[in-house]
């Protein structure tokens, strides 16, 4: 059986005896999930008869294997339990994929910009709380998420990050390769600079505007 994808030790494996989806990835050392590679919502499981597939879906650069019969199943729901017939048996000449989860990116005021994974479903706000959260001094509420449409338009998405958290806005779901951009306040920065400046010449409220 081969394993292949965000695991920790791709390869090989010879099956003596039946063995189940949660063998098999344990044997590969379990699922990736580190800064550099993280798994990402699916795994696949690839009968033998159309094990080539998965080569040919690498060569076209996608995610998604088109065997008929191959397996599709929730990853996060197959770790936790939910579902022991999400739990299959593998056979001999099986070939076990795990995608490795696609990025967006967060950056402004946020305490750590950078890549996040695009998984469970995740969403703006999401994001920037896998950030470690605005920046308390010098964000505001403005975000903008910077995406690319079908045709390779640029589209800017204006949000409001207290109109989300109240309910009157939507929090959109992310997509591959979505930058979210945490606009500063322009009247924080002026007196942080200013604060900067002159060392304890005025105090500054945590509350964004």
């Amino acid at each position: 059986v081969m394993v292949t994808g965000a695991v920790a030790n791709p390869g090989s494996y010879e099956v003596i005896g039946p063995r189940t989806l949660l063998e098999m990835l344990g044997k590969a050392g379990g699922i990736i999930d580190k800064p550099e590679m993280k798994a990402g919502d699916l795994v696949y499981v690839v009968r033998a008869q159309n094990a080539s597939d998965v080569k040919k879906s690498k060569l076209r650069k996608t995610d998604q294997p088109l065997a008929e019969n191959s397996l599709a199943i929730d990853l996060r729901r197959l770790l936790s339990g939910e579902g022991i017939q999400l739990n299959v048996p593998i056979q001999n000449g099986d070939v076990i994929y795990v995608p490795p989860a696609q990025m967006a990116f967060v950056l402004g005021a946020v305490k750590r910009p950078g890549e996040v994974p695009v998984r469970n479903n995740l969403t703006a706000t999401q994001a920037v709380a896998v950030s470690q959260g605005q920046d308390l001094i010098l964000s505001s509420n403005r975000i903008t998420i910077l995406r690319f449409g079908d045709q390779g338009e640029r589209l800017a998405i204006p949000l409001n990050l207290k109109g989300i958290i109240s309910g009157a806005e939507p929090d959109p779901q992310l997509k591959p390769n979505d930058i979210v951009f945490v606009h500063e306040s322009g009247i924080r920065r002026f007196f942080y600079d200013i604060r900067t400046l002159l060392p304890g010449s005025m105090g500054m409220s945590a509350t964004p505007f």
